[in-house]
């Protein structure tokens, strides 16, 4: 693949064609019109490839790999993030880039999704690995938020695959890490709090599933969450089991 070097002009045109023919895909999407999406992606791809202009390649090879594994077609969604991760390594995105990372953190998500859990979680561990070091080196591409929401991701897979107290683990870690280092991410925040309460409920844990619905309570007041009614129903559900467990004893 050459590529091209050319003015700024040109490269901006190229770029407006290419946004063009997302907000295409994405109207198409909208309308579950998945080919028409996917023709207007790959010939974005097209374009980005025959005029040297691979601005948008990431988010593309994003919308790609969502729209297969929201269909339900998982090996096709691996496929395109290993492509994915191949042409940014090609086109000179550092292997420990935000975006490779990504993909390769989404491969080790679908992997689990088809049972290959031995390369779900070598994939898992290496990216969280190269994430938290790229942190801690201070790469202003890689976020704490970005390695505490991994973690959590990383959890829940672990929940779906009832591994309860190594989801315990990870969704421990990654609330120590916000609260630490004073992240204040509301939503996130009180999606792992909910998450952890259901958790200790399930392994019976009923002292710490009341301690992590203290903590939620300050979330389920916030204005821009409380109208989240469903997770506030779904926490009072949680007490009730624990107290009927308790009237039990």
């Amino acid at each position: 693949m050459s590529i091209l070097k050319h003015d700024q002009n040109f490269s901006s045109q190229t770029d407006d064609n290419v946004l063009s023919l997302i907000s295409s895909a994405r109207y198409a999407l909208q309308n579950d019109d998945f080919e028409t999406a996917e023709q207007d992606l790959h010939l974005g791809l097209a374009i980005s490839n025959n005029l040297g202009n691979f601005t948008q390649v990431p988010y593309i090879y994003d919308i790609l790999s969502a729209m297969a594994f929201s269909t339900g077609k998982l090996e096709k969604a691996a496929n395109i993030l290993e492509e994915a991760v191949r042409e940014l390594v090609t086109l000179g995105h550092p292997e420990h880039g935000h975006h490779v990372t990504d993909f390769r953190f989404r491969l080790a998500r679908i992997f689990g999704s088809l049972g290959k859990s031995e390369i779900a979680e070598k994939g898992f561990q290496n990216s969280l690995e190269v994430l938290r070091k790229e942190v801690e080196k201070g790469n202003s591409h890689h976020s704490k938020l970005h390695y505490a929401n991994f973690l959590f991701r990383y959890g829940l897979y672990k929940v779906r695959h009832t591994e309860y107290l190594e989801a315990k683990e990870m969704l421990d870690k990654a609330l120590e890490y916000l609260q630490f280092n004073e992240i204040k991410q509301m939503h996130l925040l009180k999606s792992l709090s909910c998450t952890l309460s259901d958790l200790c409920g399930i392994i019976a844990n009923d002292q710490k599933a009341l301690a992590n619905f203290a903590d939620i309570l300050p979330f389920l007041k916030l204005p821009e969450i409380s109208d989240d009614s469903n997770d506030s129903m779904k926490q009072i559900d949680g007490l009730k089991e624990i107290a009927l467990r308790k009237s039990e004893m």
